[in-house]
């Protein structure tokens, strides 16, 4: 707020306050960056969290969307304050008090009314950082800006796509360490509803294969790995272009489209998991978008959470699931899906 004196000194008072203010508006971006940041934090390591259920881990992600909801109003209200010192100072005004006492009056009545919401916010706030605290191992304040302005980032390989097409690229580094080995037909959901092989589509049980076949997404149980879809082209590309990285196409295919099956031990974390990111990465969404579309995702049980990782982008999915609403999922033409069952479990 500005304090006022006379009319010589109001320049250097609103000077005073300018910088006041940016450091308040600074603050509440810094917060909302902070929570950003363990947000997409927490969406990796979800298999690795502290919580105990699914339906306690979609409260605790709504808890973290509700605080950047939070934030969003915090920093509007510090806008408006910024935009009221802005008139403030860019009023001509009569050199008398009378004058200069009416601007003032008028910022500081814009200033308390949105300080107050901030103040009020900012005790909301605390309570989550305090909750995320009690829920998580992970140490909030060690992440840097760097990470923040990179969360979009991280998951782009080094390669360059080739223009002809835009394929799903994985980032090994990130599914290396998820999870543990399974098997199709032991996936349970940690909740009542529990998946089971009905509803999961089976469109194809067969031996494994010599070939991967191409425009395939391969759910393998006998090989424990997740097969992207692909085409051998495209491949060939990324072989010719980077003969250091790769020894073989089916090298290529193993760094660019594997998934260890595993990743996917849990459905309904993964199903989160990868419609987050889908919205994140490839969608450019915001991180409410992404949430609230992920955690819709989440108790879709008869979604397989690797045709999500699997679809280029929103569209994709969502033709998906028109065709699994209504079971028809044998008309979805834009990749093939091939669930291949351990030879025990075939026979």
């Amino acid at each position: 707020m500005i304090i006022y004196k006379n009319n010589n000194e109001y320049k250097a008072l609103i000077n005073q306050e300018k910088a006041m203010v940016s450091q308040l508006l600074e603050y509440q971006k810094n917060q909302k960056n902070l929570l950003m940041s363990f947000i997409v934090k927490f969406v990796d390591y979800l298999d690795d969290n502290n919580l105990n259920s699914i339906d306690e881990i979609a409260s605790f992600v709504e808890e973290l969307k509700d605080s950047i909801e939070i934030c969003n109003d915090s920093i509007n209200c510090a806008e408006l304050i910024n935009q009221a010192l802005d008139k403030a100072s860019n009023m001509k005004l009569k050199h008398n008090d009378a004058s200069y006492k009416k601007i003032v009056t008028s910022y500081n009545e814009t200033y308390f009314s949105n300080i107050s919401k901030i103040n009020e916010n900012n005790t909301k706030i605390l309570d989550v950082i305090y909750s995320i605290s009690q829920n998580s191992s992970f140490d909030m304040l060690s992440e840097s800006q760097e990470f923040l302005n990179n969360i979009d980032k991280r998951y782009k390989h080094v390669y360059n796509t080739p223009k002809e097409e835009a394929p799903t690229i994985i980032d090994k580094n990130f599914y290396a360490n998820i999870g543990t080995d399974i098997q199709l037909n032991n996936i349970k959901e940690n909740v009542e509803v529990e998946d089971t092989e009905e509803e999961i589509e089976e469109e194809e049980i067969i031996e494994q294969p010599n070939i991967i076949s191409e425009n395939t997404l391969l759910i393998s149980e006998s090989l424990q790995k997740v097969i992207l879809p692909f085409t051998y082209d495209i491949a060939e590309k990324y072989l010719a272009e980077y003969p250091t990285e790769f020894t073989d196409i089916d090298d290529v295919i193993e760094k660019l489209y594997t998934i260890p099956l595993r990743s996917f031990r849990n459905p309904a974390i993964a199903r989160f998991r990868e419609t987050f990111r889908l919205m994140r990465e490839r969608e450019n969404s915001s991180i409410k978008d992404a949430i609230d579309l992920g955690l819709e995702m989440m108790f879709n049980y008869n979604l397989y959470p690797a045709i999500i990782t699997a679809c280029k982008n929103l569209d994709e999915l969502d033709i998906y699931l028109a065709y699994l609403e209504t079971g028809e999922v044998d008309k979805f033409k834009i990749f093939d899906i091939v669930y291949q069952l351990s030879p025990a479990l075939s026979k």
